[in-house]
């Protein structure tokens, strides 16, 4: 089960999972990089999840080519269903490694309770 932490103050309209909340501090992403991201990028469907990425021409000129370089890698996981950020990561071609991924889940090596216990939070919340 997920747990919530408060909605954000930037983007009241998010919820940030705890998980998501440890990771962007280990991984010193800042809540105007998820805005940055979100309001300025866009998702693609993956593996019942929005993934968010962001191309440097996409971002905003007043944006110093550092930070523009840095947030042209940030990928920001969001769910489906529900306005809820999972995780946000960096990653080195973030549209490469997005498209290269599976459009869906394969649970075939999962345990029959393990499947339902999934599907069920992925479905009925």
């Amino acid at each position: 089960m997920k747990q919530f932490s408060a909605v954000l103050p930037h983007l009241p309209h998010l919820i940030m999972t705890h998980h998501a909340e440890r990771r962007c501090i280990q991984r010193n992403i800042h809540i105007s990089d998820l805005q940055h991201i979100i309001d300025y990028g866009h998702g693609s469907h993956r593996q019942n999840m929005r993934f968010f990425t962001v191309k440097k021409s996409e971002l905003p000129h007043e944006l110093d080519h550092k930070s523009a370089d840095k947030l042209s890698r940030l990928v920001v996981v969001m769910d489906l269903v529900q306005p809820l950020i999972i995780t946000a990561y960096y990653q080195a071609r973030p549209y490469k490694h997005i498209r290269k991924k599976n459009k869906k889940i394969n649970l075939d090596h999962v345990s029959g309770t393990q499947k339902t216990q999934y599907l069920k939070h992925r479905h009925f919340r």
